[in-house]
């Protein structure tokens, strides 16, 4: 039976690390059998060795992070969430959907819409076919749909939906100025009342914009390690009167 797929993040990287890590080791391999390995020879096969050896690691760390980590991190992402299972959703630069597709399957009548502007780089085939090939094998179709659209400026009026989610996708905008405003367009599209959850690296700053729109119940979630680094969640709540920001 067909898996769900969620791709490779920053797969030139990845690809990079290897394709250096496979060279360097083989280099130092070359320097060991080529030589009796006196003094400087032995100090330059040893950090060829290691080099191409943490190379390597790097790349092993994307993919497992890639396909193991990042599943792990939706759910605890959405389990932050108290679904009621009526909800409309929206995540912000949902890729092929995997936080998307996390927050479907926790509604009943409710919808999730994702939004992404889908380049390559970021992700192994990023599309929206692929995010709809995936909502299709987690049988969660019928509550899903896709736009395309820029996290700086949302297409969708103020206060309408209950819930925004996003993983590792504003950090992808260019300077703070636009980060910022990817945030204070998350405000502003939530309910009153609305639940907001954000997996990033930079997520205290997001913290900080948050409270300055007047979000609630802004706490900054224990670090969590991806890739190379240490995410982490911000969530926080819309408050009932607080209806345009």
């Amino acid at each position: 039976m067909k898996q769900p797929d969620y791709g490779i993040d920053a797969p030139r990287f990845d690809l990079t690390m290897f394709l250096l890590g496979a060279v360097t080791l083989a280099s130092g391999l070359a320097v060991t059998l080529s030589s009796g390995l006196p003094g400087s020879e032995l100090v330059t096969a040893v950090g060829l060795d290691l080099t191409g050896i943490g190379l390597l690691f790097v790349g092993v760390v994307y993919v497992y992070s890639s396909k193991v980590g990042k599943l792990r991190l939706r759910e605890k992402v959405v389990g932050m969430i108290p679904w009621k299972g009526d909800e409309k959703v929206l995540d912000i630069g949902c890729g092929r959907g995997l936080l998307l597709i996390g927050a479907a399957r926790h509604l009943v009548t409710g919808s999730a819409v994702g939004v992404d502007i889908w380049k390559w780089g970021d992700l192994t085939g990023n599309a929206p076919g692929a995010a709809l090939e995936n909502a299709k094998l987690e049988g969660v179709a019928d509550r899903v749909t896709l736009k395309e659209g820029d996290a700086s400026s949302l297409a969708f009026p103020d206060s309408t939906f209950d819930v925004v989610l996003s993983s590792l996708a504003i950090h992808n905008l260019k300077g703070e100025e636009a980060r910022d405003r990817a945030i204070r367009e998350a405000v502003r599209v939530l309910k009153p009342g609305g639940t907001l959850a954000i997996y990033d690296w930079g997520a205290r700053r997001y913290s900080k914009v948050l409270t300055r729109e007047g979000m609630t119940n802004v706490r900054l979630h224990e670090p969590i390690p991806l890739f190379l680094f240490f995410g982490r969640i911000v969530t926080a709540r819309k408050p009932s009167s607080l209806s345009n920001v």
